[in-house]
């Protein structure tokens, strides 16, 4: 056996009484018995005051939504994606032209894969935006 396995922590630890144990509730109530004028709390235990009932939810709106609605943020312009996917664009060049190091194809290949993925967001914008405008 290895180094300290002549202590023994269970004879020395100190004797902690065990916790009050509280029994549960005697009483199961099965929901097809539940009486009326009262109601099971989380306990289990029976309250004598009548659960107060739900208020009615408001009816649903049916219909079409309005044309010019608007939820939540608006979009950006979609110049702004075209501009950082150009700058983007142009940072992976220059990384991979100046680099010394081995790894700067790793930094100008995500540099460039970055702005060729703003790029698309940006020109799928612009042609949304295009579209939308055409058919006003």
């Amino acid at each position: 056996t290895g180094p300290g396995s002549e202590h023994r922590p269970q004879a020395t630890a100190p004797t902690v009484p065990p916790a009050r144990m509280v029994p549960f509730p005697t009483e199961t109530v099965s929901p097809s018995v539940a009486r009326p004028e009262s109601s099971v709390t989380a306990t289990g235990y029976r309250s004598s005051v009548p659960a107060s009932p739900r208020p009615p939810r408001p009816p649903r709106a049916h219909g079409v939504p309005a044309v010019d609605a608007q939820v939540g943020r608006r979009p950006p312009r979609p110049i702004v994606p075209v501009l950082a996917g150009l700058m983007w664009l142009v940072v992976g060049i220059i990384a991979l032209v100046t680099f010394t190091a081995s790894w700067k194809y790793v930094v100008g290949i995500v540099a460039i894969g970055v702005g060729l993925l703003f790029l698309r967001g940006g020109i799928t914008a612009l042609v949304r935006q295009d579209a939308r405008r055409s058919s006003r």
